[in-house]
């Protein structure tokens, strides 16, 4: 890339970080939330801060939790009480970070104008938002997910894996997806693209970030585990059917005592899951479609609403508001869906993709059997965006997408150009 371009690319991500991190500001000025898993973090944070150790109450050693975010926060934590503004300060910061690191993955495959329109949609991405004014991982995970993507399409696996690492350290759904990595480049037709190369060196290295923790919680709960919460946990989740309207951790606190609808006595184990699917599979059946599409459905409700305020659909003089707003919502939601589907499918040749869509691809297929809400695809979306700018210029200006050589050769004719 000429300086010419280098300036104009860094033009760009300096812009639409700008923009980025605005609209997160804005989100915090709107107001901060609670979410039920705050409390957990910031208990564990204060523990590491104030005790040295791992734990909730200062004293007993959990592996409940991954520990990097409690971690972050604790480098953060001065005196008694928790810093949220520094947090949702930080949480902004690496938001838009994230946006620019869309913009760089798609610069070099797309080309300059699906790039823009990429990072704009994920620096503008409403949710994405929402979730810097809360304690949560969402944002630290999609930041070093969407970094080690970015290095692993550049081939700099080690860095790319140290990433990946910590991500996991962050949230322990990227390690079964590690591992696949590793065992992809097993297959010797695989093994011939570069990619696969590269993503099972950097697996390997995001093994070895990993390996201290393991080493931890195997000896303090006999099992090599990221975090004891999580997969199981949303194994039997995935077993409640959800109603259209109703708080669904009420539903699913509420099936866990009474049986639900079904009245069908709940699983406890992920062997207890599978007995339960072979025994009843049509209410199994009828929970996974209740609730596997709220994983693509965002409704937005919170653009009406205040942090501490009832929900929208709740109150009935806003109610059309939140109706409208509702369709608008999972209107635009399916539209991004398929636009980023169509924009990988024309993406070909799809091993030169295989950094961007492999993550994606693998969640959700790994949701399939278990509790799913809208925002366990928050780190998707910068890399569905990179798809979806793609097949936006496309339909706007009716040419094909671009990608790899295709887009290098354009760059190249570009600057060969402006030398004459």
């Amino acid at each position: 890339m000429s300086d010419g371009h280098q300036s104009e690319a860094i033009l760009y991500s300096l812009t639409v970080f700008a923009i980025a991190l605005g609209w997160r500001l804005c989100w915090i000025l709107h107001g901060p939330w609670v979410h039920g898993d705050s409390a957990q973090y910031l208990s564990l944070a204060q523990s590491i801060a104030l005790h040295g150790a791992f734990s909730f109450d200062g004293i007993t050693l959990t592996a409940y939790r991954p520990p990097l975010y409690p971690a972050l926060i604790a480098l953060v934590w001065h005196g008694f009480r928790p810093p949220l503004m520094t947090i949702y300060a930080l949480q902004a910061v690496l938001g838009a970070c994230t946006a620019v690191f869309a913009y760089w993955i798609a610069l070099p495959r797309f080309g300059r104008t699906p790039a823009v329109v990429a990072a704009l949609l994920v620096a503008l991405g409403p949710m994405s938002g929402r979730y810097v004014a809360t304690v949560l991982t969402e944002t630290l995970f999609t930041f070093l997910l969407v970094a080690g993507v970015l290095l692993w399409g550049r081939g700099r696996w080690i860095a790319a894996g140290a990433a990946f690492g910590l991500a996991t350290l962050a949230r322990a759904v990227l390690l079964p997806f590690v591992l696949l990595m590793v065992v992809a480049a097993v297959w010797p037709r695989w093994r011939r693209w570069r990619l696969v190369r590269d993503g099972s060196r950097a697996a390997i290295v995001a093994l070895i970030v990993i390996s201290p923790w393991l080493v931890r919680n195997t000896l303090l709960v006999d099992r090599p585990t990221v975090a004891q919460a999580g997969w199981t946990d949303n194994l039997i989740f995935g077993t409640v059917r959800l109603h259209v309207g109703e708080n669904p951790w009420i539903e699913l606190t509420s099936s866990a005592t009474t049986g639900g609808d079904d009245n069908l006595p709940r699983p406890t184990s992920a062997p207890g899951v599978v007995r339960y699917v072979v025994h009843h599979p049509i209410d199994w059946l009828v929970a996974r479609l209740s609730q596997y599409p709220r994983l693509f459905i965002d409704t937005g409700e919170y653009m009406l609403t205040g942090p501490h305020e009832p929900s929208a659909s709740a109150s009935g003089a806003r109610r059309l508001e939140s109706i409208l707003l509702t369709v608008a919502f999972v209107a635009g939601n399916l539209a991004f869906l398929g636009l980023a589907v169509w924009g990988s499918l024309r993406a070909r040749p799809l091993a030169d993709t295989l950094h961007i869509w492999s993550f994606p691809a693998f969640l959700v297929l790994a949701q399939l059997p278990m509790y799913a809400e809208a925002r366990y695809t928050l780190p998707l979306v910068p890399l569905l965006a990179v798809f979806a700018g793609a097949a936006i210029v496309s339909l706007w200006t009716g040419t094909g997408t671009e990608t790899g050589a295709a887009a290098g050769l354009r760059i190249e004719a570009g600057e060969a150009r402006g030398r004459r």
